[in-house]
């Protein structure tokens, strides 16, 4: 009652305060004609204030009650997300409230999506995930009858994104409890700029059948692409996933003939992309498919290319990938036996890392620049894989310094980190400076 009736009774608040200030001041003047002109100047001032509050009070309870009025009302909070995000649908209208915290360069947005329609009259809500890049969005159903059955308004409810567990938390309006949840990707909406969030009664996904290895290579250069953005990845990812041929050539020479690495090295570095709802949806794709067969089969291979992504694969492979063997023992057993790259001692591994963007690997190499022979051998390999400088130059450079962090593509990555181990430098994958 007083969170609904709140500006009437700051309206009420405000004529007490002006009644009680203005019999003070008229006792206070009384029989001093020297004191008379405050008197109109403070009287003036009290009746613009009294007008001016109600005009405000007015104002904000117009807004208050249309906004208590409407049955059936779902929230969001969302932390980290642009200005520019729109929510709309056939059966929703939107008010928006944005709160700003401390921090600008991080706030909080409130959104109110209150709909026309109840919710079991559609049987099931649908949010959507547009993102720039995106020919369809992602999914994301809600149905009706996953509401406790104690909750008293089953057409009307709150919903929280918890962007660390990535779930979709219901929660009653009278407890403030969590009453189910719905699996929602966890998203990163940090840098992007075109971020729609829909919600809808009904929709569908209408991406055309993939269907033969040259539409499953494009979608694979996208995901390969450094200039395609995380949306696009995302999409591409989505319409791999429904490829009945994806699993049966994933190895095969066709499908990776032309491609910049084979695509599991693509997925497998894309399960550590900073982008969570990338990672998430490459870290699915890569489930469902037979990596230990398909990695038995690439340390099979004599091509130098498949043997040196088969090293890049041994680098980056966490131990969750290791988790999709049936015996974690098999994945070891294979590079081991496969990739002469790969140390047999139970050397750790360099472990390549990313960007924000995550398509970058960081090196930082480091070497005795007293060695007159290895600042040579450093000087020559920077030379030849940097360019853009003369040798001299580069050799000076290693003899100056003890340490070099460089950063490029992971195809140039692997060719430095191989190139530099050679001179007898020490040479790691290390974390960016931007992360």
């Amino acid at each position: 009652m007083a969170k609904a009736n709140g500006p009437f009774f700051f309206a009420v608040l405000m004529i007490i305060i002006s009644i009680w200030a203005m019999t003070k001041l008229i006792t206070l003047t009384k029989g001093k004609p020297t004191l008379i002109a405050v008197h109109y100047a403070v009287m003036t001032f009290c009746v613009i204030t009294l007008i001016g509050g109600f005009l405000v009070s007015w104002r904000a309870s117009s807004w208050w009650f249309a906004a208590q009025d409407v049955p059936f009302g779902r929230y969001a909070t969302i932390l980290r997300i642009p200005d520019d995000i729109s929510v709309w649908s056939d059966a929703a209208e939107l008010y928006q409230k944005r709160v700003d915290s401390k921090d600008t360069r991080s706030h909080s947005i409130k959104l109110a999506i209150l709909s026309k329609a109840p919710c079991q009259d559609a049987g099931r809500l649908i949010i959507q995930l547009h993102r720039a890049g995106m020919k369809q969005p992602d999914i994301f159903p809600i149905e009706c009858n996953s509401l406790d059955s104690s909750w008293p308004d089953k057409t009307s409810f709150n919903f929280d994104v918890d962007i660390k567990s990535g779930n979709l938390v219901l929660i009653s309006n009278s407890k403030s409890t969590k009453i189910a949840t719905n699996p929602l990707l966890p998203l990163a909406f940090a840098d992007e700029p075109e971020i729609q969030f829909t919600i809808q009664s009904n929709t569908q996904r209408n991406y055309a059948p993939v269907s033969s290895v040259d539409q499953v290579k494009a979608l694979a250069r996208t995901l390969q692409s450094e200039q395609a953005k995380p949306g696009e990845k995302v999409d591409a990812i989505n319409q791999l996933g429904g490829a009945p041929l994806l699993a049966s050539k994933m190895t095969s020479p066709g499908l990776n003939a032309g491609l910049s690495e084979p695509l599991y090295a693509t997925l497998l570095d894309l399960q550590r992309h900073s982008d969570k709802q990338l990672a998430t949806k490459a870290r699915q794709l890569t489930a469902r498919l037979p990596i230990a067969k398909d990695l038995a089969k690439l340390a099979k291979s004599s091509d130098a290319r498949d043997m040196a992504m088969l090293k890049t694969i041994a680098a980056s492979t966490s131990q969750q990938d290791r988790a999709l063997f049936k015996d974690p023992g098999d994945f070891d057993a294979i590079l081991n036996r496969g990739s002469k790259g790969t140390p047999a001692s139970g050397e750790t591994p360099p472990i390549p890392t990313y960007t924000r963007e995550g398509d970058r690997f960081f090196i930082r190499a480091s070497w005795d620049n007293k060695d007159e022979a290895m600042v040579g051998c450093v000087g020559k390999a920077f030379f030849e894989l940097w360019g853009g400088t003369s040798l001299a130059q580069q050799v000076e450079l290693a003899r100056t310094v003890r340490t070099r962090m460089v950063f490029y593509t992971k195809a140039w990555a692997i060719s430095m980190h191989d190139r530099l181990r050679q001179c007898q430098a020490k040479v790691a994958y290390v974390t960016g400076y931007t992360q």
